[in-house]
């Protein structure tokens, strides 16, 4: 048998794209009912884009009030849209084995995303006040510098370092006249003590603004999945479940002025995954005594098995200071993991002692040049955006089996009791959680951090396994390293 399908799916949208504070000439659905009456008049809301509200942007100089809608683009406010197909065969390879093997994806455009910052500056803005603090900019052989010794590297360097300097420093006023702005200032009232960055951004008047929910995301799945079921006899039967999938998503760009120009980035999707479950139910025994196949008849038994690829490892963030956030580079012909350890077999390290990860497999992003994609989370922690297929975390293996029966008492059948028993991790596996890759004071070319007992603390390539005695596991670390438990349940009803 042939099978395929195709569909489109437009996602309501429930809150302003692209907005900072709503305003008329936006598409004001927050807080509508999604349950109308389609017959009444008016009581769906139609969408309107692009947005062409003349009033949408700040006024500069402008110091009162607060920052209106912003649209980054033609697509603001544009209701999300998935599209979907499948294609598979079918077969009936015996009387009880149902074999199907399908090609599933998707692709989606217009979903909410983080371009960047409404403050972001662009490198031909930060050119006009003679400034270039982004890699590679700047004219052959540029080496400015300031302070005496210099306080930072000449070149972008040092313009980056600049633009933490208050407005009325020395060494800022000294740049700016250098280029014909002595005295320079965004508009009259501004205070001095403000640094250059903040007297730079498009609306100095707000301060750092930053532009959430615009409809530039997007999103593409592919996946081959094959599932077989079987039917034994004698209330036996088996299903088995594998794919292969790969997703990418659009990330958070460095450039807000160029985030079509992003890499994609590998989801959180396992690239393999096998599951199978088998269930039996105990049939009856016409050869027992009545009370005998009363008593064995109908219990059910179940299996539950996953198996997957372990999860992605997110890079190590380059401690250069390159004004946009990078990850760390790759060293050719160094292994990612420490050499003679298998995340995944535990008799190759102890968690204990063993950095699992390699140290010198990465290296800082050369000073004045962008490496990978990274940026600066809700947290104010930074974050990669760019994974690896060969770095992943231990797998997480899974098996679970229960037993269950209902006996229903009385003659007619009024009364009823339910046992039923689950055990997971029926084979006490020790399952490892991730090591650490990203974090304070977790870098590669950072020693890793230990206590009196020689017992690993922190640090790149360690794996947080050890709790202080007395102390609660952390909730990160508490589900991998639980072991067996089972529940029984009992439910008598009448």
């Amino acid at each position: 048998m042939f099978r395929g399908g195709f569909g489109i799916n437009y996602q309501y949208v429930g809150a302003n794209a692209g907005g900072i504070i709503g305003t008329n000439g936006v598409y004001p659905l927050s807080g509508v009912n999604p349950y109308v009456n389609i017959s009444t008049s008016g009581s769906i809301v139609q969408p309107t884009w692009p947005v062409t509200d003349p009033n949408i942007f700040p006024v500069p100089g402008t110091v009162g009030g607060t920052p209106p809608n912003y649209a980054p683009d033609a697509n603001q406010n544009r209701p999300p849209r998935i599209m979907q197909w499948s294609v598979g065969f079918q077969q009936e390879i015996t009387r009880n084995l149902v074999v199907e093997a399908s090609y599933v994806a998707n692709r989606s455009a217009w979903l909410a995303g983080l371009p960047g910052f409404l403050s972001q500056i662009s490198a031909a803005n930060f050119a006009k006040y003679g400034l270039y603090p982004y890699p590679g900019t700047g004219p052959a052989g540029y080496n400015y510098s300031f302070g005496n010794p210099p306080l930072c590297v000449p070149g972008n360097d040092c313009d980056r370092a600049l633009l933490n300097q208050t407005l009325g420093s020395t060494a800022v006023q000294q740049k700016l006249a250098s280029v014909g702005l002595a005295n320079w200032t965004p508009y009259a009232g501004f205070s001095p003590k403000n640094t250059l960055l903040s007297a730079l951004y498009p609306y100095p008047q707000f301060g750092n603004l930053a532009v959430s929910g615009a409809a530039n995301g997007a999103s593409k799945y592919d996946s081959l999945q094959v599932k077989m079921n079987k039917r034994f006899s004698h209330g036996l039967q088996a299903n088995a479940n594998f794919t292969w999938a790969q997703g990418f998503t659009r990330p958070t760009p460095q450039d807000f002025f160029n985030w079509q120009g992003s890499a994609w980035q590998l989801q959180q999707i396992p690239p393999v995954d096998l599951n199978f479950n088998i269930v039996y139910t105990v049939p009856k025994f016409a050869f027992l005594p009545k009370i005998a196949d009363a008593a064995v008849r109908d219990w059910q038994f179940g299996w539950f098995s996953n198996y997957q690829s372990g999860m992605f490892l997110a890079p190590p963030i380059s401690p250069t200071a390159n004004y946009l956030t990078s990850e760390e580079v790759r060293v050719p012909g160094q292994p990612l993991y420490t050499p003679g350890v298998d995340l995944n077999n535990h008799s190759t390290y102890d968690p204990y002692y063993t950095q699992v990860l390699n140290p010198k497999a990465w290296a800082p992003c050369p000073a004045n040049s962008t490496c990978g994609s990274a940026y600066i989370n809700a947290f104010g922690v930074a974050t990669s955006t760019v994974y690896y297929k060969d770095f992943r975390a231990p797998r997480t293996p899974t098996e679970n089996a229960n037993i269950g029966r209902n006996f229903r008492l009385g003659k007619d059948g009024r009364y009823n009791l339910f046992i039923r028993a689950e055990f997971v991790n029926v084979f006490n596996r020790t399952i490892m959680p991730a090591p650490l890759t990203n974090g304070i004071g977790v870098n590669p070319q950072n020693a890793v951090q230990r206590n009196s007992q020689g017992i690993q603390t922190n640090g790149f390539g360690v794996i947080s396994a050890y709790f202080t005695p007395g102390s609660a596991n952390s909730t990160n670390n508490a589900p991998f390293l639980q072991g067996r438990t089972g529940t029984i349940v009992a439910r008598f009803s009448f």
